[in-house]
């Protein structure tokens, strides 16, 4: 979690909108972390961060997070994921994602 806190410190310090996840050899997480980050850190993230774009780099396989995203809120609120398994390919898609800054 506080690896978590650490990037979304990131998010809005750069406030591009965008980030870029590097999981490879990522352990698993429990439960109770991936309820923390999708109804807690998620929300703070796109409205604190306005994080709009997400790239993903080498995931795990059980973690459908774009899944688990649109199923917790019913809806394709950002931000928006793409899945990568090389970070060149997650760097120029995110380079080609255009944020527009919400007014609220």
């Amino acid at each position: 979690m506080e690896a978590m806190n650490a990037l979304l410190c990131q998010i809005r310090s750069l406030g591009t909108g965008k980030t870029m996840a590097i999981l490879t050899n990522m352990e698993p997480i429990s439960q109770e972390e991936k309820h923390w980050i999708l109804t807690h850190w998620l929300p703070r993230a796109v409205v604190q961060g306005q994080c709009r774009y997400a790239a993903l780099v080498n995931p795990p396989e059980q973690i459908d997070w774009q899944g688990e995203v649109t199923t917790r809120f019913y809806t394709s609120l950002p931000p928006d994921y793409a899945i990568f398994t090389d970070e060149t390919a997650a760097h120029k898609w995110l380079q080609e994602q255009i944020v527009i800054q919400s007014r609220y």
